[in-house]
């Protein structure tokens, strides 16, 4: 199974099964959409988030799935206080270091945010375990200009960014330069965004007078991957034109009928949102949508998906947020932190940037 693939060798792929997604011979891997989109992802704004049958325009998506409500734990909506005023979007150079400090485990945050000191109590064989794997960012650091030399094909174990120093490289992929994103805006370029420095991954999304610069680095998971426990302590800053869109996207590249799972997900000035495309979806549409009622932006958060068979939780600080038991994706999948431009509203501003600071990630495969 391949993680990710070169274009050529997808639409190989695709005509091979006589699948209709001859779309994906394009600059990066994914799916195409009706209007023939590039997709490496799904992504959608909120208006359209969650489908309404007899409109032609979508509902918003609700505090729970638009299928029949889920089992007794039904999602609820986090974060009753507000967060503090999103940093000023950044003006000075390109930063070489964290703008962040990292979270202190032991004392109550400042803010009016839930606490994230303590990483929620896991509900599945993750208790009490070891990680299957994990990264603090302590290891070696990378200055902004040397996350470079990602390869565009291969399967994602073996796949590098010669740029890194080893240690880094053998945890950590990315989406190469040159890719576009999602809504065509912006182009991934790993050397442009991502550094590690003082214990934090942190992805610098900006806009010069050459281009708008995002990022997708990919943990490097246990290949083959179906079910398991991912967790990101991370905290980012508004900016307008950005989001984050970190997913579970399968490794059949077959969209939506294997589905794709994503948390978190909103624009940086936005709120968070959490997204279960179902197995065996013929549409984007077709899917669980549910809303964290916390902004993106401005305190330090902890986001934990719990994914095992017919059963799918959101978590966001220690509090649930979604719960899925129908229809829930069931293919090997991988992970994927991107970061991009927003699908609608203003575009990015010439001059404009934002931050998001990832103290750590971790991951438990299922049974552990």
């Amino acid at each position: 199974m391949r993680f990710h693939a070169s274009p050529a060798r997808v639409a190989a792929a695709t005509a091979a099964t006589g699948l209709a997604v001859a779309a994906l011979a394009l600059t990066s891997p994914g799916t195409a959409d009706a209007a023939g989109q590039h997709r490496p992802s799904k992504h959608r704004s909120w208006a359209t988030a969650t489908p309404s049958p007899s409109t032609s325009t979508p509902a918003a998506p609700s505090a729970t799935p638009t299928t029949a409500a889920p089992s007794a734990a039904s999602p609820t909506a986090a974060a009753t206080t507000t967060a503090p005023a999103p940093t000023p979007t950044p003006t000075t150079p390109l930063p070489a270091q964290s703008p962040f400090a990292s979270p202190t485990p032991t004392a109550t945050p400042t803010s009016s945010a839930p606490a994230t000191s303590a990483a929620p109590t896991p509900t599945g064989a993750a208790t009490g375990s070891a990680p299957t794997w994990q990264d603090d960012f302590t290891s070696a650091s990378v200055p902004l200009g040397g996350w470079t030399g990602c390869s565009a094909d291969g399967p994602l174990q073996t796949s590098h960014c010669t740029g890194l120093p080893a240690a880094v490289d053998a945890k950590w992929w990315a989406y190469p330069s040159g890719w576009k994103d999602t809504s065509k805006n912006g182009t991934y370029n790993p050397a442009k965004t991502l550094s590690i420095a003082d214990g934090q991954l942190n992805i610098h999304l900006n806009r010069d007078s050459t281009g708008t610069w995002v990022a997708a680095p990919t943990p490097k998971l246990p290949q083959n991957t179906t079910y398991g426990t991912y967790e990101v302590t991370w905290k980012a800053t508004c900016a307008t034109g950005y989001k984050v869109a970190w997913l579970l996207w399968p490794d059949s590249y077959t969209w939506p009928r294997d589905g794709e799972i994503d948390f978190p997900e909103g624009d940086l000035c936005g709120n968070i949102g959490a997204f279960m495309h179902r197995q065996g979806a013929t549409a984007g549409s077709d899917q669980d949508a549910y809303k964290a009622g916390v902004p993106v932006a401005g305190a330090w958060h902890v986001s934990r998906i719990e994914w095992q068979p017919n059963d799918l939780k959101f978590y966001l600080d220690g509090k649930l947020v979604g719960h899925s038991t129908s229809r829930v994706p069931n293919t090997p999948m991988h992970w994927v932190l991107q970061s991009e431009t927003s699908l609608g509203g203003t575009t990015a501003a010439v001059g404009s940037s934002a931050d998001i600071a990832i103290d750590s990630v971790r991951f438990w495969k299922s049974g552990s």
